[in-house]
């Protein structure tokens, strides 16, 4: 899965927005293709902080410095119509549907 989420991501419900996930393991956002501030390290892993592993849940863990980790869980990450699709539902509960780029 690691390997398949390199590269970068256009959110399908904002067309500013982006996210790059970097071989050496960071996470980086772009809005309006402006680099934000907030560089993450990421990992995908079985669980993450008080969500352990259920046996099928995969997590997109984010670390920014200094703060505590985030834990999205990955839906899905599928190819259609030759592009790669992600899906996270995030913190609170939203669907993110991403296309690689």
């Amino acid at each position: 899965c690691k390997t398949n989420i390199i590269g970068i991501w256009l959110s399908e419900s904002d067309a500013d927005y982006k996210i790059e996930f970097t071989s050496d393991g960071y996470q980086k956002e772009y809005l309006n293709n402006v680099l934000q501030t907030e560089v993450a390290l990421y990992f995908i892993q079985k669980s993450c902080g008080l969500n352990q592993d259920n046996g099928f849940d995969i997590f997109l863990v984010r670390k920014l410095q200094g703060q505590s980790l985030v834990c999205e869980v990955i839906n899905n990450l599928y190819i259609k119509n030759n592009q790669y699709i992600l899906t996270l539902t995030n913190e609170r509960g939203q669907l993110e549907k991403y296309i690689k780029q």
